[in-house]
């Protein structure tokens, strides 16, 4: 953890998580995850494309896929993702990313703010379709999207009373201190 916390503490890359991961390999046209898996892992594109299927979007060598999925309430994928070319992923575990992630402040903040890059610019993304459709006169229904309230969800396990706790030193199922980075 010494590693991590060093290089994160100086180097917002993510570079330095590369040790902490595992390869994989895609095959052009294989399907990385499909929209409404349970997300169980995160994925690095050390070389090859990916392409999100929904948005006709490539994501190239350096990307970030999956981290959306990791830490939203559904634990579920929000695209398909696919490999338009032969690639070379490098992934990491839930267990792992989790430990990581409560481990190191500098990581988790880094988390949080490619968390929040992406859900702006799929934000702006669905702006941008929306006012291209109003200037053609269609009516959208992503529309209402944009002016939807949020529904409030449970209270994250920090904010419950310690009667709600699990016993046992246990955070829940998927944050479990035993994990281990090896």
């Amino acid at each position: 953890t010494r590693r991590a916390g060093t290089a994160a503490s100086t180097d917002l890359s993510i570079a330095w998580l590369l040790p902490f991961m595992h390869p994989r390999t895609l095959e052009a046209g294989e399907t990385l995850f499909k929209k409404g898996d349970e997300a169980a892992e995160m994925f690095y594109v050390a070389q090859g494309r990916l392409k999100l299927v929904e948005h006709h979007i490539e994501l190239g060598e350096g990307s970030l896929v999956g981290e959306i999925a990791m830490f939203s309430q559904a634990r579920r994928r929000t695209r398909t993702v696919m490999a338009a070319t032969d690639a070379k992923l490098m992934s990491i575990g839930e267990s792992e990313l989790m430990q990581l992630y409560y481990q190191n402040p500098h990581f988790g903040f880094y988390l949080i703010q490619l968390v929040t890059h992406r859900l702006v610019a799929n934000m702006e993304r669905l702006e941008a379709a929306v006012a291209e459709r109003e200037a053609e006169g269609v009516s959208s229904p992503q529309a209402s999207l944009l002016v939807a309230p949020a529904k409030a969800g449970p209270m994250p396990p920090t904010a419950r009373s310690r009667r709600e706790r699990p016993r046992g030193g246990e955070m829940g199922p998927r944050f479990r201190g035993d994990a281990s980075l090896g």
